[in-house]
């Protein structure tokens, strides 16, 4: 008797299959969730992989896709996109500036020029008469903008110190120059105000000091200027336009009244280009906040900056909105995606570094990565 009433109570007990097969589910669904958990993307913490850098805002530096250059304390500085020290050399002078690409790295004062290798080997030295103004690298040539009482000249030399090419740009005053290596073009664009009208040129030279191209823009100051194989875009005042390298205008693109804030060659083989408004008198933050994204020549759209928004940052298929202390990430369209905080109150963003990009706060600089 006793026992047929423990295997009844035991029947009793026993869990009904319903039951059964919703606790096994909850389980499943506990055990997918975990490994969602783990094993997806988590959104990125800016602020565990900002660099603090060893200078500040005060300092010489120059910056390209694979490392920066700084100078300080008498010495030259080398170092890669991470942050890390390459290696540094003596360098003494009050009055340094620096000029940097992937293959080469320039050291200048008014008179003098040096040139090392991204081993930190010095290539060549050289003395200049009159006074040096800028320098630009390129992968395999420096470009060293000189001003004489006769004038001014660009002198394009080689890793090895030899002379590549000297133009003349007499009255002219150097607004930006450079080598296109995957062009193999040399480039400059000038200013001239020695007429009652200011006339900008591009000047473009693909071998030798034989000039293969020459743009003329009398109507309104040029700032930049894109290159293509078959079209040169001068970025001015008030437009955008788009030339043949014999001078003669196809097009343009009228920017009157915003700011070309930044701007690149997009997917299309055309610019892509964000125009914003001036920033508000006395305060760091665009005056209003929007901006407007145009892919040159096909489509326009606009973009609704978050408050306080102070600079934009065109990247390969994303744009990256400043504030002092968020970066919010929008797409192509003109969308928000999504923002991340930085970890740091910012003032200033300053030049790409591979996937990060220099921002300041006051005068320390860091190295913050772009998500």
């Amino acid at each position: 008797m006793v026992e047929e009433r423990t295997r009844r109570a035991a029947r009793k007990r026993k869990p009904k299959p319903r039951l059964k097969y919703l606790i096994l589910g909850l389980c499943a669904l506990l055990a997918v969730a975990g490994a969602l958990i783990l094993f997806l993307p988590r959104k990125p913490d800016l602020a565990e992989s900002n660099v603090a850098l060893p200078f500040s805002a005060g300092d010489s530096f120059a910056v390209c896709d694979t490392g920066i250059a700084y100078h300080k304390d008498g010495a030259v500085h080398v170092l890669n996109a991470s942050g890390d020290e390459l290696w540094y050399a003596d360098f003494a002078g009050d009055d340094v500036k620096l000029a940097l690409s992937p293959s080469l790295a320039a050291a200048y004062t008014p008179s003098m020029l040096k040139v090392y290798d991204m081993k930190g080997k010095a290539l060549f030295q050289r003395e200049f008469l009159g006074t040096i103004s800028a320098v630009s690298c390129s992968e395999t040539l420096v470009c060293v903008c000189r001003r004489t009482p006769q004038g001014s000249d660009m002198t394009v030399i080689d890793a090895s110190g030899a002379d590549v090419n000297t133009i003349d740009m007499g009255a002219q005053n150097a607004v930006a120059f450079g080598v296109d290596d995957a062009l193999k073009m040399i480039w400059i664009l000038t200013l001239d105000t020695s007429a009652g009208t200011p006339v900008s040129r591009i000047s473009t030279y693909t071998g030798g000091s034989t000039i293969s191209g020459l743009i003329t823009v009398d109507t309104h100051l040029v700032k930049g200027a894109l290159f293509t194989p078959d079209e040169v875009y001068a970025l001015g005042s008030t437009h955008v336009m788009c030339y043949d390298y014999k001078g003669a205008m196809a097009s343009s693109q009228l920017v009157y009244g915003w700011n070309i804030h930044d701007v690149k060659m997009g997917a299309s083989g055309k610019p892509l280009i964000v125009l914003t408004p001036p920033l508000k008198e006395g305060a760091n933050a665009f005056e209003y906040p929007m901006a407007r994204l145009i892919s040159y020549g096909m489509s326009e759209s606009l973009l609704y900056l978050p408050p306080q928004c102070f600079h934009v940052l065109l990247g390969n298929d994303r744009i990256y909105c400043f504030t002092p202390g968020t970066v919010y990430v929008y797409n192509l369209e003109g969308r928000q995606d999504e923002s991340y905080p930085l970890g740091i109150t910012i003032d200033r963003v300053g030049p790409v570094c591979g996937t990060r990009v220099l921002a300041f706060s006051g005068q320390d600089c860091y190295l913050v990565s772009l998500p």
